[in-house]
């Protein structure tokens, strides 16, 4: 697959470097070590998985990705649907390309 954006470009470099933490279990962890620097959903997360994730994160901003499935080809992970950022580098900049992208939708600050 070849990545036309910057910000799946990014992501999925970050995802190679083995800075993300893939799945629920996984980011509810990190969350709660206060480890995720910026948490990533895809559109298809039901709302009650989004809403235990948001109430979680209090701090850290919380990003959807459109269109259904875009999480997953970028990370390289297809049936993934919640990602979070473990490095704060990353974290930064992709919030501001995330600010560039029509189908990335901030759900908190």
């Amino acid at each position: 697959m070849r990545l036309t954006n910057d910000f799946d470009k990014i992501l999925g470099f970050a995802a190679r470097s083995g800075n993300l933490s893939f799945g629920f279990t996984a980011a509810e962890s990190d969350l709660k070590k206060h480890r995720i620097y910026l948490l990533l959903m895809d559109c298809n997360v039901s709302d009650n998985t989004s809403e235990k994730l948001v109430n979680l994160s209090r701090e850290v901003p919380v990003l959807k990705m459109s269109p259904e499935g875009r999480l997953g080809r970028v990370t390289g992970k297809q049936n993934n649907l919640i990602c979070g950022i473990r490095d704060k580098g990353f974290a930064e900049r992709l919030k501001q390309l995330a600010d560039n992208d029509a189908e990335i939708t901030e759900v908190r600050h």
